[in-house]
């Protein structure tokens, strides 16, 4: 038997279902990963103890590491909240090469600019009052190496063979 009120409240919120990004926790092990940023997410949550608004920048990105078992594998490589902007400061000064004092321009970059950058990252386990924390730090924003090299065209007509004496 259903319960129709129910099966409303679902359809209600289908559509944001639907949107919904799933979720893995998943990280790589304790190491230095090459990464390409494949997505920047935004929200906010409720600070339970001052009620107010903070926001938050979920970045995710995909080890490239050809031949093993970890390319292409997806995790998060930071989550930075308005709990400590000094953490997200640095990790968009980083990534634009300057650092950014004004938090709209920085939203700004890190949202339309930072999908498709390769950084180094690491990923390291810490233990604070007896409980363990996987963590990812963006180290550098690497620069594309390849040179794109200019091949000159064949010639239409071959050259014409010197004239004999």
């Amino acid at each position: 038997m259903s319960d129709m009120g129910f099966e409303n409240l679902l359809a209600e919120h289908n559509a944001a279902f639907a949107e919904a990004e799933a979720y893995s926790n998943w990280m790589p092990p304790d190491a230095e990963y090459i990464v390409m940023l494949t997505s920047v997410g935004t929200g906010k949550f409720e600070d339970k103890a001052s009620g107010k608004d903070i926001p938050y920048w979920r970045v995710k990105g995909k080890i490239l590491e050809e031949g093993s078992p970890m390319d292409g594998q997806e995790f998060v490589v930071g989550f930075y909240t308005g709990r400590a902007y000094g953490i997200f400061k640095s990790a968009v000064g980083i990534l634009k090469g300057e650092v950014v004092t004004d938090l709209i321009v920085a939203n700004k970059f890190m949202v339309e600019e930072v999908v498709g950058m390769v950084v180094r990252v690491k990923v390291d386990t810490t233990n604070r009052k007896g409980q363990e924390y996987r963590n990812a730090t963006i180290l550098e924003k690497l620069q594309a190496t390849e040179e794109v090299q200019e091949v000159p065209e064949a010639p239409i007509d071959p050259p014409e063979a010197p004239a004999e004496a």
